[in-house]
This record gives C-alpha cells, sequence and structure tokens, in this order.
C-alpha cells in the first residue's frame, strides 16, 4: 500500500470511527474533526478553527474555562516530560445547541500536535450519581437518611467551632404508629410516615435538614442560631412546639380502601448542640434519652436535655 492509500484509508476511519476526534497542531489550529465530532457537538472548523475558539464556545463559563484550560494543560505537559498519552479527564462541555455534555477527553501525542478523543459519560456519571443519591435518601419519605446525616456531621461541628455558634438537634418518634399498620396494614402506615415527613418540613426554615432514621423516628438538624445558647434554646423549642402541634391534627388518608382518618402524636428529644462539642454520637445519645423522657411523661411532649424541661400540647 503506497503512502497515498495509506493517508486516504487513515482519513476514511478518521471521519467515520464513531466517537468525535479532534486533530490539533502544535499551534493551536484544528486541523481536522470527524463527522460525529460535528454531529455530538455541533461545531465545524468555520466555528472553531482554533482551540481559542473551542475554549470560549465549549466552555462559556470564564471561571469554568480558565479551570479546565488549566487542568489540559498540565496534562499535555505531563505527556510531554514523561513520554505517555494525554491522561483521560472529565469536562462538561456546552454544545452550539445549548446542551451540556459530559466528556472524557484524552489525547494521544503525534508529530507536531496531538489527537483529541471524546468519550461521551453522560449517560453512566448520570446513572452514578442517581445511585450514590440514593443511598444518602430514604425511598419512602424522599428524606435525607441516617447514611446522610452521618457524612455531614464533622463538618457541621466543625463550622459552629468556627463560628461559636449553637445549634440544635432533635428526634422524633411516632407516638402510636403502629396502631395504623395494625388497623389498616403496612400501606396506609406508609402513606402516614409521608403525610409526618411534609408537616414536618413545613416547620422548620431551608437552612435546616429533616432526616428519616428508619421505622417511624425522625430527627432535625437545626441549623445554627449564632452565638447566644439562649436564642439556640428558646427557638428550638419554638421549632419543636409547632412540630407537635401539626403532627398532633387529625391525618386524612387516601389508601386502597378509600380515606381513612387517624391521630398520631409524637414525642420529642431536644440536645443543644454547643461550640464545644465534639461527639455528635454523644448528641444522639442525649436525644434520645430526652426523647424517652417525653414518652414516659405521657407521649405528645417534648424533653430538651439536659435541663429536663418538659412542653406538651396540653399545658
Amino acid at each position: 500500500m503506497n503512502s497515498r492509500k495509506r493517508n486516504d484509508s487513515f482519513l476514511e476511519l478518521f471521519l467515520t470511527v464513531p466517537i468525535p476526534l479532534c486533530l490539533v497542531s502544535d499551534s493551536g489550529t484544528i486541523l481536522k474533526i470527524n463527522n460525529r465530532f460535528i454531529d455530538v457537538f455541533g461545531y465545524d472548523l468555520q466555528d472553531i478553527p482554533t482551540l481559542k475558539e473551542w475554549w470560549v464556545l465549549a466552555y462559556p463559563e470564564p471561571s469554568y474555562r480558565e479551570w479546565v484550560l488549566a487542568s489540559w494543560e498540565e496534562a499535555v505537559k505531563s505527556t510531554e516530560q514523561e513520554c505517555h498519552d494525554i491522561t483521560p479527564k472529565e469536562y462538561f462541555v456546552c454544545c452550539k445547541n445549548g446542551d451540556i455534555v459530559e466528556m472524557e477527553i484524552s489525547g494521544a501525542k503525534l508529530n507536531n500536535g496531538f489527537l483529541a478523543t471524546f468519550i461521551d459519560v453522560t449517560k453512566r456519571n448520570s446513572v452514578q450519581r442517581e445511585f450514590n443519591r440514593m443511598a444518602m435518601v430514604d425511598n419512602l419519605t424522599n428524606l435525607p437518611n441516617r447514611r446522610y446525616i452521618s457524612g455531614l456531621l464533622d463538618q457541621f461541628l466543625l463550622k459552629l467551632k468556627q463560628d461559636h455558634a449553637f445549634a440544635a438537634y432533635m428526634v422524633i418518634d411516632l407516638d402510636n404508629f403502629k396502631q395504623i399498620n395494625d388497623i389498616y396494614g403496612h400501606y396506609a402506615g406508609d402513606i402516614l410516615l409521608i403525610e409526618v415527613a411534609k408537616r414536618i418540613q413545613e416547620a422548620i426554615k431551608r437552612s435546616d435538614i429533616v432526616a428519616r432514621f428508619g421505622g417511624d423516628e425522625f430527627i432535625i438538624l437545626l441549623d445554627s442560631f449564632g452565638p447566644l445558647q439562649s436564642i439556640a434554646i428558646s427557638e428550638s423549642l419554638r421549632i419543636a412546639e409547632n412540630v407537635l402541634k401539626l403532627l398532633a391534627q387529625k391525618y386524612r388518608l387516601i389508601v386502597l380502601d378509600g380515606i381513612i382518618e387517624h391521630e398520631c402524636s409524637a414525642s420529642i428529644g431536644i440536645r443543644i448542640i454547643t461550640p464545644d462539642d465534639e461527639n455528635m454520637h454523644l448528641v444522639f445519645e442525649h436525644a434520645d434519652k430526652a426523647m424517652y423522657q417525653a414518652k414516659k411523661a405521657g407521649k405528645n411532649r417534648l424533653y430538651l436535655y439536659p435541663y429536663n424541661l418538659p412542653l406538651s400540647t396540653d399545658d
């Protein structure tokens, strides 16, 4: 096979290979792009005659573009020093029609340039992110779960310590949840838990976190109240009292056999989180103890640890 035939064969392969390819000179001129490149990104050589135009169009947000450029230049420099192909890295790329695709971009060093290859990882990474989300979310209520809360606690405590601020942790346990399961079945119980989750969310601000820890137990992590412990205490009690009232209201639940009504109060234990707290497991334990005190005292009430200060909707 003579040189011309080899070149023709290479060009045909380059143009028809089913992944985006881009041939670039050392000076930054884009020499060739293949058909798949145009199909995926929408840009042709008139749009991107050089890498300069590619950077601007593919990465329109300036700070992200700067990061991508630095990352790519570092990869190219490493290639030149260690004589290997350009290491694959993942970037978000803006297409001509405005769509954003997630690409694994790598390259092979050639004489007087390099060949860049693009692998679409949008679906793969989207699935992975969904798996990660599902691992952190309660499937029934769509609230964060225990694993999610455990993952953010160290950072949460560090922030309180840095700001010398107070926050609060609440444990909420439904008082007569078993009754609805026994009478109407687990489907009705699931519908009730979904409604409980909605009512708790109504009582808190956006920066607070509600999570389901399993069964009929929920927790609330109340965000920083600032440097005054007295405000943390008074606001925590106010929010907890509001949660008690919302949860004690009669539930009208649509189940398989129609509509049922059910009353279901809650017992709440509260522990103020201080800048000196080092161990969230101890905070959990204290809040649990306060919640069980509320149960023993007659349910439908709250206890604040360690002040032994009970409140109830009957007071």
